[in-house]
């Protein structure tokens, strides 16, 4: 995956999210963009959290939701 520039959507994937992130991690720069849509879908609750590569892990803790989201990672998630 990490030699294309695709955008990939991780569903469900926020109580897994140390270990994705780890993998990530051995391929994609710490600057690599990031984004979790909570409620996605549900427009008077969805919210948007955008951050990093290094930085995801500490930013998904600070959110009250711990289970549904859909991480977008790539360029799009900018």
């Amino acid at each position: 995956m990490s030699k294309y520039e695709n955008t990939m959507v991780l569903y469900m994937s926020l109580s897994s999210m140390k270990k994705v992130m780890e993998r990530f991690r051995k391929y994609y720069p710490a600057d690599f963009p990031i984004a979790i849509v909570y409620y996605a879908g549900y427009a008077e609750k969805e919210k948007v959290l955008k951050s990093n590569l290094k930085n995801i892990e500490e930013d998904v803790k600070k959110m009250d939701e711990k289970w549904l989201g859909l991480a977008v990672l790539g360029k799009r998630a900018e």
